[in-house]
């Protein structure tokens, strides 16, 4: 099984009874943009899930390109700024 980290795509385990919601929607998915703290976005960036989740409740099932990651991490604009900084990146139209 593949770590989970910054751009994963996860899955909550059978395990864990986890179901990934919000209201009335519910997603079968989300996208890592943080490990510590774990923070998840839904696929469509709608949803922001973070003190109601557990890294080991979750398991990785693929992994975001570059240009989905980033909407994602506009959810929070610490967490951004550490992204693009991480990947040198000056401009969001570098991408």
């Amino acid at each position: 099984m593949e770590q989970i980290k910054v751009g994963s795509i996860v899955k909550p385990t059978t395990e864990s009874g986890e179901i990934l919601r919000c209201g009335m929607g519910m997603y079968d998915f989300a996208i890592v943009i943080s490990v510590n703290p774990f923070i998840l976005v839904s696929d469509c960036t709608t949803m922001m899930w973070s003190c109601t989740v557990n890294i080991e409740d979750y398991y990785h099932v693929g992994k975001a390109d570059d240009k989905h990651m980033l909407e994602c991490v506009k959810r929070d604009e610490n967490i951004e700024k550490i992204y693009l900084r991480d990947k040198n990146i000056d401009s969001v139209l570098e991408l």
